[in-house]
């Protein structure tokens, strides 16, 4: 998923899609989740842990750190 500072349509389909295969438990393992959606098990936890308000506010933090920052100038022009 490519991260430009906010959660695109398409990242907040594949979080909906991991919360509703999980079922607060209920549905498919992360395991199973992973695999369905060829994503890692690591990113599944994590929407997991997470509220959608939590998400969000993760995904809009144009604070984070990315590895190409140090090199953006250079990239952009």
């Amino acid at each position: 998923m490519k991260d430009n500072g906010s959660a695109s349509v398409k990242e907040w389909v594949v979080i909906h899609k991991i919360k509703g295969l999980y079922d607060r438990g209920k549905g498919l393992s992360i395991r199973a989740i992973s695999r369905e959606l060829s994503i890692s098990r690591n990113t599944v936890r994590k929407y997991l842990q997470l509220e959608e308000k939590q998400i969000s506010a993760y995904k809009d933090d144009g604070s984070r750190h990315k590895h190409l920052d140090a090199h953006r100038d250079f990239l952009i022009h």
